[in-house]
């Protein structure tokens, strides 16, 4: 690597990159579309979770695209993605994108992703919302006021051939744990449905399990991060079991820790599930950081698996999510859904699953520990390299 940026010039955004650019889509037929929550902070690339017809309507974007979420609070929760995955190449989805590509002989689209996701670009789209409290957006036409010191185009490809080889690493352990949590799955309904006797237990879950529930005042939290995270609804909605920390903004200290939340912290293999707004996602409790907010339960695992219970959990999970009684946000009482049928199949059972488990389990935290640390390692030198405080070797 080298110093110094001599042959860099300073560049108008909206001329760098290319805006909602120009996608051909047929209206009837079917295309992927892509939804806000199919993006999540610290990946790099979003995929698609469903099909629909074109109507006419809707963002559209090609393979290689970034989607920039142009909207308050998803902006600052970091909704910035290279889409890949379309069928037949193209596709549309929410109209809460803006549409980021390279233009040819000027920039790469991959260090268009990278640009955008560096903080002087997020920072001034977030200095530039418009419109009212709490639905304020960026407007497309705010990009031709920013203005940036940009490398020559063999440049940006290096750059984002380094950033690159990171977010691939990453994306290989996050398509790894999916898989793990594809063969859970599937071995859980096997042994559990499949293979269902009738005379297994059937009680209540409440019988089964004890709650920590930490709702009141909201604690003195600060910004900064701490080893004491507040594990808020948002960290609840990853693909896999795991909490995504990425997301997470409130922290408290040891102190407001260890005094503050006097109904307990979860610990290790407690099943998480959110209890407001997004109602019902649920998450394990499988490394040993943080406490949960309001709007957060933990369920713990006192005569039944750990492991059988998030699955099970997970398996019925619309019937959780049937408990619903908000009126302005949707809203679960844990006093009622703990009401809901529970089968305990025989321990021998249970031991058999859990053996199998507990390997997957121990793969997946590793997985989730070194995708952090690519990651780190990632968002430490991007900004460097976008500074030019680093160069790379063309």
């Amino acid at each position: 690597m080298k110093k110094g940026k001599s042959n860099w010039k300073n560049q108008r955004f909206s001329d760098f990159v290319e805006i909602a650019p120009k996608v051909s889509l047929q209206k009837g037929a079917g295309y992927s579309f892509v939804e806000m929550a199919d993006l999540r902070d610290g990946n790099k690339f979003c995929a698609p979770a469903a099909v629909r017809a074109y109507d006419g309507g809707g963002t559209k974007f090609q393979n290689g695209d970034t989607l920039f979420a142009r909207i308050t609070p998803c902006l600052e929760n970091g909704k910035i993605c290279q889409v890949r995955g379309l069928v037949g190449g193209g596709g549309f989805g929410s109209t809460e994108f803006h549409v980021f590509r390279g233009i040819e002989g000027v920039s790469d689209t991959d260090f268009v992703y990278y640009l955008s996701r560096w903080a002087e670009v997020r920072e001034f789209a977030e200095a530039n919302f418009h419109g009212t409290s709490g639905r304020q957006r960026v407007p497309k036409d705010v990009f031709v006021s920013l203005f940036l010191d940009l490398p020559p185009l063999s440049e940006q490809c290096a750059i984002a051939a380094v950033l690159s080889s990171l977010d691939d690493k990453i994306d290989l352990l996050h398509r790894q744990s999916k898989t793990l949590e594809s063969l859970a799955s599937a071995l859980w309904r096997k042994m559990f449905i499949e293979e269902a006797a009738p005379e297994w237990e059937v009680g209540i879950l409440r019988d089964y399990i004890d709650v920590v529930d930490n709702r009141g005042k909201t604690p003195p939290f600060i910004e900064t991060k701490t080893d004491y995270p507040i594990i808020e609804v948002n960290a609840l909605t990853g693909t896999y079991r795991l909490i995504n920390y990425a997301v997470i903004k409130k922290y408290v200290t040891g102190e407001t820790y260890n005094n503050w939340f006097r109904a307990g912290h979860p610990t290790i293999n407690d099943i998480l599930i959110s209890t407001v707004g997004s109602i019902g996602e649920i998450s394990m409790f499988l490394i040993d950081k943080g406490t949960i907010a309001q709007n957060v339960v933990a369920l713990r695992a006192t005569k039944t698996s750990p492991f059988y219970l998030y699955q099970y959990l997970k398996h019925f999970q619309d019937d959780i999510k049937a408990y619903d009684i908000g009126s302005v946000q949707p809203s679960i009482k844990v006093t009622h859904f703990v009401k809901t049928k529970y089968i305990q199949p025989p321990n021998e059972k249970l031991k058999a699953f859990d053996a199998v488990m507990r390997p997957v389990i121990n793969k997946l935290v590793a997985n989730h520990t070194q995708a952090h640390t690519v990651a780190s390692l990632r968002d430490e030198i991007l900004p460097k390299l976008m500074h030019g405080d680093v160069r790379v070797k063309v």
